[in-house]
């Protein structure tokens, strides 16, 4: 009964969160002095850049859980496990409430037999572990850019940073892929779209996104993110509606990288069975 309670308040907090984000995105984007447009210029070349990369960042994410899996003595099969972790995805783009990461708990429960807790853990580590791992690359990243004083510290913490990591060896590889990929897929929207973003906005983008998962009352977080990604725009004095564009646009070139590779994959799955059966 204390479990439940402690769910509804988290629920109730998420709610509020939710609703002071969205209200307060909204009111910036209706009191910015520069009229929201429709960018007049596409590049599909730069756009299809953005679906491969999301791609990537599926695949690190999968690999990551595949090898926090095996450290934890549960034998899965990649390719099984990157199909339900992009059905976990699609429901969390269509679906309120973060589904996505529950049914992956159910599956490993249903057909591993793992215990509800460990799934849970398994679950928030991973995601825990990419946060910090995009933390620590932004932070490098940053420092090397900024040069000067700072840049000493700043190696320091990162190298700080690395030896936190380092705890979670095995993972660490794995742990580092979504981020370039991310920032990729970024730079591909911003490109495809001629939006007047600029590179330090975009590599504070994936943490920010990673952010705002916690606060998934709506289908994919929606409101949510395109509320941080105006407000994050505010402190860098970009176009407020170029944020909006980048945050839309990012939603709907990562759902269709979901709906190809789901595709994909379904039907080399059917060619691989047909295969065993002609073999028989």
């Amino acid at each position: 009964m204390m479990l439940f309670q402690q769910l509804g308040i988290w629920r109730i907090a998420q709610l509020i969160a939710a609703v002071l984000l969205v209200g307060v995105g909204i009111w910036k984007l209706f009191v910015d002095t520069q009229p929201l447009h429709v960018p007049q210029v596409v590049v599909p070349l730069w756009l299809a850049v953005a679906v491969l990369a999301h791609v990537g960042v599926s695949f690190g994410n999968t690999k990551l859980a595949h090898a926090h899996l095996n450290l934890n003595d549960t034998r899965v099969s990649f390719p099984e496990l990157w199909r339900i972790n992009l059905w976990g995805s699609l429901l969390n783009l269509l679906l309120p409430f973060g589904l996505g990461a529950l049914m992956r708990g159910a599956w490993l429960k249903l057909r591993h037999q793992m215990p509800v807790p460990k799934a849970s853990m398994h679950v928030l580590e991973t995601n825990l572990i990419v946060f910090v791992a995009n933390l620590w690359l932004l932070a490098l990243i940053l420092t090397i850019m900024s040069g000067g004083n700072w840049q000493f510290a700043g190696l320091a913490l990162t190298g700080a940073g690395m030896l936190v990591l380092s705890t979670w060896r095995p993972l660490l590889a794995p742990a580092l892929l979504p981020y370039p990929f991310a920032i990729t897929a970024y730079l591909g929207v911003s490109y495809g779209l001629q939006l007047d973003v600029g590179l330090p906005f975009l590599l504070l983008l994936p943490v920010i996104v990673h952010a705002s998962a916690l606060v998934v009352l709506a289908p994919g977080a929606l409101g949510v993110t395109e509320s941080l990604f105006v407000l994050l725009a505010t402190t860098f004095s970009l176009p407020l509606g170029d944020a909006l564009w980048l945050a839309l646009a990012t939603r709907a070139t990562g759902l269709l990288s979901v709906i190809l590779l789901l595709l994909g994959l379904t039907v080399s799955r059917k060619i691989g069975e047909r295969r065993k059966t002609c073999g028989k």
